[in-house]
This record gives structure tokens, C-alpha cells and sequence, in this order.
């Protein structure tokens, strides 16, 4: 018996509401989950939602864990599992989170827009029009970092930051959060 497929599925059929709809949750029900490798500890295992490659990891002193595939390889959600550790050490606050800090550490939303704006303008030069897809403050090095698509471009976007070159990443399919953390991770301090 795999012990590890056996939570994946309950969990999943827990979380996503086919509990009990068509039998009790097995190592092979509601999903068959095909063995992918191992990244930092997380067992990781494809299956198939619909027509959605999706995966879903096992690591005992976690739990579960689970999204798209979103065309990655294996090395890549490694990448995204490494640069997400990195960028969440150092406090990220949501450019958009209306909230400042009582003691003032946090900058207010218009500065933060502000920055991420300049550095967009850095990037793409004064007269380039873009979109933030995705931002953040980060607190612990005073500094900013954000996704952001360029108005010309075909859906290639930018990870731009404080200290950090324009980093190009794909992934489309994958959310804006994780297309951060992947760009850190293969991000090379100058």
C-alpha cells in the first residue's frame, strides 16, 4: 500500500468535493497518480484533472500540496519551490494590500505602485506600456519585486525588482506568483 497516494487522494477528494461520490478514496481514486520524482523532500506525483496535468506532492512533515503543471518539467518546480522560499524569507507584501504597517515599515500603496513603476520604466524604457500581472514589497530587504507584461508583448512577461535584471519567464499557464518564484531562483546576484 502507498501511503503517500492514499492521503494524496483523500485529501484531494476532501478538498475538491468527491468524497464519497463515487467510492472511497484509494491509491488509485479519484485520481491515478503517476510517480514524478522527489524535490526537496516533497514525493511529487502527475495526474490528470479533466483535460489539466496537475501534481500533487507528499512530504510527512507537511502534508500535501498540489497545482498545475503548467508545462513545467520537474527542475522547474524545483526552481519555483527554491525561489519561493527565498522571496517568502523576506516578508513579501502585496502591492495592492491597501495596509501599511502601524510603525511605518511598510511603505504606503502609492509608493510601493511608484517603485515597481520605475522600475518597470527602467526595464522597458520611459515610453513602455505594461501591466502588473503580480508585486510585492519586501520588507526584509526594503525592496520590490513584480511580474509585469509588457503591452506589445505576446504574452512573455517580466520579473523585475529591486537589484535584480529583467528576468524573461514563460509558464503562461502557471499563476504570477509562481512565475516569481521561479525567475528568483534562477535569478544570478551580480
Amino acid at each position: 500500500m502507498d501511503k503517500a497516494k492514499l492521503e494524496i487522494n483523500a485529501t484531494l477528494a476532501e478538498e475538491w468535493g468527491t468524497d464519497g461520490e463515487d467510492g472511497k478514496p484509494s491509491e488509485d481514486w479519484p485520481y491515478r497518480l503517476d510517480y514524478w520524482g522527489v524535490v526537496q523532500g516533497w514525493t511529487l506525483y502527475r495526474f490528470f484533472d479533466g483535460k489539466v496535468a496537475r501534481y500533487a506532492g507528499y512530504a510527512a512533515d507537511f502534508g500535501i500540496i498540489s497545482g498545475p503543471v503548467a508545462d513545467m518539467t520537474l527542475e522547474d518546480l524545483a526552481d519555483e519551490f527554491r525561489g519561493g522560499e527565498r522571496m517568502y524569507g523576506w516578508g513579501p507584501v502585496e502591492l495592492d494590500d491597501e495596509a501599511k504597517d502601524a510603525n511605518g515599515a511598510v511603505p504606503a500603496q502609492e509608493e510601493r505602485l511608484a517603485a515597481v513603476d520605475e522600475l518597470a520604466r527602467e526595464a522597458l524604457g520611459p515610453d513602455g506600456a505594461y501591466a502588473i500581472l503580480r508585486g510585492y514589497y519586501l520588507a526584509a530587504t526594503k525592496g520590490h519585486i513584480a511580474l509585469i507584461r509588457p503591452h506589445r508583448s505576446r504574452g512573455e512577461a517580466l520579473v523585475i525588482g529591486t537589484d535584480i535584471e529583467p528576468i524573461a519567464v514563460g509558464f503562461q499557464k502557471a499563476s504570477p506568483d509562481r512565475r516569481i518564484c521561479i525567475a528568483l531562483a534562477r535569478h544570478q546576484p551580480g
